[in-house]
């Protein structure tokens, strides 16, 4: 396996842990967090030699370490992991709360509002990372990320 190849394994990985395996919009939406085309995103994930297909580079890997607060070249190591200990198991769980829970409504709302979002938040960051992946799911499929109003 080349780096490119690992890199787009480990992409996929990050998109399946983070919005669920197999779940209907989750490329669109882990593109949006990159402030990136969900059609750029979708090209990433091509099979080496599809048409079209694209590579995930140097920068892109950084950026994604970035937002998701992986350890730096982690997209470069096959097999992305978040087992590794209580550091990562967290990590991953505030990966799972952070988009949502740190937006700028967040900063807007009342302080009681805010002490209600902090305890959810500190129980959600408490639960195994399967469990609280679950629970993001079902809160989605209540209130998807798109129809939320201010």
């Amino acid at each position: 396996m080349d780096k490119f190849e690992i890199r787009k394994a480990n992409l996929q990985t990050l998109i399946d842990r983070v919005y669920g395996e197999g779940v209907w919009g989750a490329k669109a939406k882990f593109a949006k967090r990159l402030e990136k085309q969900p059609d750029y995103l979708s090209r990433l994930l091509y099979p080496k030699g599809k048409p079209g297909a694209k590579n995930v580079g140097e920068d892109l890997a950084r950026e994604i370490e970035r937002e998701f607060d992986l350890p730096q070249y982690s997209m470069d190591m096959p097999g992305l992991r978040f087992d590794q200990g209580p550091e990562e198991d967290f990590l991953m769980a505030e990966v799972v709360v952070r988009p949502r829970y740190l937006d700028q409504n967040y900063e807007k709302a009342a302080p009681g509002l805010r002490r209600i979002a902090d305890e959810i938040a500190n129980r959600i960051l408490q639960m195994p990372e399967d469990r609280a992946l679950k629970l993001k799911q079902a809160i989605e499929l209540l209130v998807p990320a798109d129809d939320v109003k201010n």
